[in-house]
């Protein structure tokens, strides 16, 4: 398995290696006199390195859960969070579309009852009842703003 350094870039929502994208740091050429003292060499920003600047470090079991939920489960990495995390793809406009289609039949289906003519209840409350009913019938399935059922406390005759 590849102990590399592992990152996490919240600004584009990616995972880095470095040993695909290069090493962040790379030591500058010591002169023999500075080997033979045992200096430490000193350390600059890789040219090289394609892993963004804001990355951060992530542990190897992070990556390898990661990439087991991205490549297995359908996941995706959540946009814009500052820590990674695999969250379930955005829906499509068609399944909201038809998320929100069966959520205002439903709708409608539960206040079918206040249309019917042999239901005692007063004239003005099956007004507001219609008035609800085309509401629903036309709402933006894409962007609904559902509306609110009236009260039938006193809706009976």
């Amino acid at each position: 398995m590849n102990k590399s350094n592992k990152y996490y870039s919240p600004s584009t929502t990616s995972m880095f290696d470095e040993a695909v994208h290069g090493v962040r740091q790379i030591a500058v050429e010591q002169t023999s006199a500075e080997i033979k003292a045992r200096k430490r060499p000193k350390m600059v920003p890789n040219p090289a390195c394609t892993i963004p600047s804001d990355a951060v470090s992530i542990s190897h079991k992070q990556w390898e859960d990661l990439l087991e939920q991205l490549n297995h489960h359908g996941k995706v990495l959540e946009p814009g969070a500052k820590t990674p995390r695999a969250v379930d793809p955005p829906k499509s406009a068609e399944e909201v579309v038809a998320r929100n289609r069966t959520q205002r039949d439903r709708l409608l289906a539960a206040s079918d009852w206040t249309q019917l003519a042999d239901v005692p209840i007063i004239d003005a409350s099956r007004g507001q009842w219609q008035v609800y009913r085309q509401q629903l019938r036309d709402l933006d399935l894409s962007d609904p703003e559902w509306p609110v059922a009236p009260d039938d406390a006193d809706a009976t005759a």
